[in-house]
């Protein structure tokens, strides 16, 4: 009370107390679906009275704490990729976050890490042991499954005669569809091997057929 008053007959007026820091992951939810070694960013809303930009924060990974991410952040948000993903199991992401004052807070995510079933391809044309004559356009066209229908991490490597074809997709469409034409086959037997990876599992596939004589 004798502070009080000295500070205000002084002319000062007492500074306004220090509120907690706030911290929450907004991103993924509680409950996302993610398979082993695919690739997240979690990520947490920031907020302070001296602004989240002078917060001291830290990431901690259990069971493995040695995981590396990276991390990244701004005034009202902080970010920590793992480009790698985690291993199949249940996962604790923590962030803490400490103001000049040594208040802090916490703010804590459980993932399930599944199993990674791999994708699987298939060719639609050209059928096996089919016959074209020469000159004709050459149709290749399949399909790629995923367990949960994502197409966006699926990649597509073309082999045998496909090598380098003018048009072949590298990415399925989003109904796992990839089709393109090749011309100029010479005659002969051809192989078409195709390998669709989600980065981490893959499967490939081959198909025969035969550029005949006119």
């Amino acid at each position: 009370m004798v502070f009080t008053l000295l500070v205000q007959a002084c002319g000062f007026s007492t500074p306004p107390p220090n509120e907690d820091p706030v911290v929450s992951i907004t991103s993924p939810e509680t409950g996302a679906d993610f398979h082993e070694y695919e690739p997240l960013t979690v990520v947490a809303s920031l907020d302070d009275d001296q602004g989240g930009s002078n917060l001291a924060l830290s990431w901690s990974i259990e069971p493995d704490p040695d995981t590396i991410g990276n991390e990244f952040r701004s005034e009202e948000e902080a970010s920590l990729y793992l480009g790698d993903g985690l291993p199949q199991g249940i996962w604790t992401l923590s962030i803490l976050v400490v103001d000049e004052f040594q208040a802090s807070a916490e703010s804590t995510l459980t993932l399930q890490m599944d199993e990674n079933d791999p994708p699987s391809v298939k060719f639609d044309e050209p059928q096996a042991d089919a016959e074209y004559g020469a000159g004709d356009s050459v149709g290749v066209s399949v399909t790629v499954r995923q367990r949960d229908d994502d197409m966006s991490n699926i990649t597509l490597t073309w082999g045998g005669s496909a090598t380098g074809a003018k048009g072949a997709p590298d990415r399925p469409n989003a109904d796992g569809a990839a089709i393109f034409y090749i011309d100029g086959l010479a005659r002969g037997r051809h192989e078409i091997t195709v390998t669709a990876s989600d980065g981490v599992n893959e499967d490939t596939e081959a198909v025969a057929f035969r550029i005949a004589a006119n």
